[in-house]
């Protein structure tokens, strides 16, 4: 039987200083499993649903992991890691 993957998200909005019309935005998380245990080695894919553009990390060590530099927009998330069922989140809205 296959456990679930538990995450949370953080947004953060940053401001590009040196160029006043670049406004970008950071989508960061924690994967832990059902019981919050930390889950390293997570692969963690977001993909803007407008353009289909995907990216792609592994949480780190401590469950952690990070998107900079996102234009504004839907986007969708996927984590994986073998032993676990994977999760989607749909419809994850980042704005400036």
């Amino acid at each position: 039987m296959k456990s679930s993957l538990h995450f949370t998200i953080v947004f953060a909005l940053l401001s590009g200083f040196a160029h006043a019309q670049s406004l970008n935005a950071t989508i960061a998380g924690r994967v832990l499993d059902p019981s919050s245990a930390v889950l390293p080695g997570v692969q963690v894919t977001i993909t803007n649903k407008a353009t289909n553009i995907s990216r792609q990390t592994v949480s780190n060590d401590a469950g952690f992991y990070r998107f900079a530099a996102l234009e504004p927009g839907d986007y969708t998330v996927e984590l994986k890691l073998p032993g676990f069922a994977a999760r989607r989140v749909d419809n994850i809205t980042v704005n400036t």
